[in-house]
């Protein structure tokens, strides 16, 4: 899979549940394809280790719980 390119660039990608598992995954693919990523995660903690580790200047993210929408209209405004 690493021999098919994508190019994001200019975008923009808001990555659910992004702190582990296969949300990280697929904000490190995205960051590779060149998007701006934006992780939403209820672990804070965890959340701002992986933008740490990762150091990427197109990588934020943002404590969120999907299932409260107030939570979810406070990001996206």
């Amino acid at each position: 899979m690493d021999n098919i390119k994508f190019d994001f660039k200019n975008r923009t990608a808001v990555v659910t549940g992004g702190a582990q598992g296969f949300g990280l995954d697929i904000a490190k693919r995205y960051l590779k394809s060149g998007a701006k990523v934006i992780i939403w995660d209820i672990d804070h903690k965890l959340t701002e280790k992986v933008v740490k580790d990762l150091n990427n200047q197109n990588l934020t993210a943002n404590t969120v719980d999907i299932s409260d929408f107030k939570e979810v209209k406070s990001c996206v405004d």
